[in-house]
C-alpha cells in the first residue's frame, strides 16, 4: 500500500481548510484517491485547526502518529504542535509567522522564546526536514495580498511533491480554478511564487 500522509494546521481564518481541500482536488486530478479529515479548536477564526489529509491507499480519515509524511504550517505554534504526527525523515514546511495567542496572560516575548528553543531542538535533532519560509514578507513585497498565504504554500508544496508524482504545478493551477470563487488569478500567482521559492530547497 501506498499512503503520503499530510497534515495542514494553522489558526482559523487563514485558510487551512480551503488549502486542504486544494491539495486533495489536485490529488484526485493525478487520479489519486484522498481522504480528509479537520479539526477545530474552541473558535472557528482564531482557533487551532489542524486537518488531515490522506493520499493513496488510505482508508481511515486520521493518519496515526509518527506516521505522517508532511506538515504544512500556516503559522509557527500551530505547525510544531502537530510535530508529534510526524514520521522519522518527513518534512514540515513552516510560514515563520507567529501569530499572539488570544490569551490574557500570554506575553509574546515568552512565547517566542519558547517557540524559538523548540524550532532549534527540531534543527539540531536531525529527526526531520525543517523548512522556514517568510510568506507574509514574500507576498507583501511582490505586490500579492496577504489573504493568498494558503495559495501560497499550496505552491510550496507542489514542489516537494512534484519529483514523486504526488501533486503537480498544473494540477495544483486546475485545483484553485475549480475550487477558488474570487481573485482566482491572484491565487495562481501566489501559487507559482510559494512554487519558485520552495524550489530553492528542494535542489
Amino acid at each position: 500500500m501506498s499512503v503520503l500522509n499530510i497534515i495542514v494546521a494553522g489558526i482559523g481564518g487563514q485558510g487551512v481548510i480551503t488549502l486542504s481541500k486544494l491539495i486533495a482536488e489536485a490529488a484526485r486530478r493525478l487520479g489519486h484517491n484522498t481522504v480528509t479529515a479537520e479539526t477545530h479548536g474552541l473558535s472557528q477564526r482564531g482557533g487551532s485547526v489542524e486537518v488531515h489529509v490522506r493520499i493513496g491507499d488510505a482508508v481511515a480519515p486520521l493518519a496515526p502518529r509518527g506516521a505522517v509524511d508532511v506538515i504544512v504550517g500556516l503559522e509557527l505554534m500551530e505547525g510544531l504542535r502537530v510535530l508529534p504526527y510526524l514520521k522519522r525523515g518527513g518534512l514540515i514546511i513552516l510560514n515563520n509567522r507567529l501569530i499572539t495567542p488570544w490569551m490574557p496572560a500570554t506575553r509574546l516575548p515568552e512565547v517566542r522564546r519558547r517557540v524559538q528553543k523548540v524550532l532549534k531542538e527540531v534543527e539540531e535533532s536531525n529527526y526531520c526536514r525543517l523548512v522556514l519560509m517568510n510568506v507574509y514578507e514574500r507576498l507583501r513585497d511582490s505586490g500579492i495580498p496577504l489573504y493568498t498565504l494558503n495559495t501560497y504554500m499550496l505552491g510550496a508544496l507542489t514542489a516537494f511533491l512534484e519529483p514523486s508524482g504526488w501533486l503537480t504545478l498544473s494540477a495544483a493551477i486546475d485545483s484553485i480554478k475549480t475550487i477558488i470563487r474570487r481573485g482566482v488569478e491572484t491565487n495562481i500567482e501566489a501559487l507559482k511564487l510559494g512554487y519558485e521559492d520552495a524550489k530553492r530547497f528542494t535542489q
